[in-house]
């Protein structure tokens, strides 16, 4: 018999902050659906990253390190 599949939502959220957000602390944010599955489920509050915002768009968008790509310098001519 197969194993259950995992139950995984994984929200994105481009160009902005998470301090914008109910679950990490706005309150001033109007975030009901996030506030509900936060306090369901899993925040991580200790995540960060370095680089620039397209080559991290790129490499969650694809599973591929930017390098790899060629997007790391925002300047890619490498086709997906």
């Amino acid at each position: 018999e197969k194993a259950p599949r995992p139950n995984i939502l994984w929200l994105l959220i481009e160009d902005s902050s998470p301090k914008f957000v109910g679950p990490y602390g706005d309150p001033l944010a109007r975030t009901p659906t996030a506030d509900r599955l936060a306090k369901e489920g899993i925040v991580f509050d200790r995540c960060y990253t370095a680089p620039v915002c397209a080559p991290s768009r790129n490499s969650l968008a694809t599973g591929r390190y930017a390098s790899s790509m060629g997007t790391q310098h925002m300047r890619s001519t490498r086709p997906l």
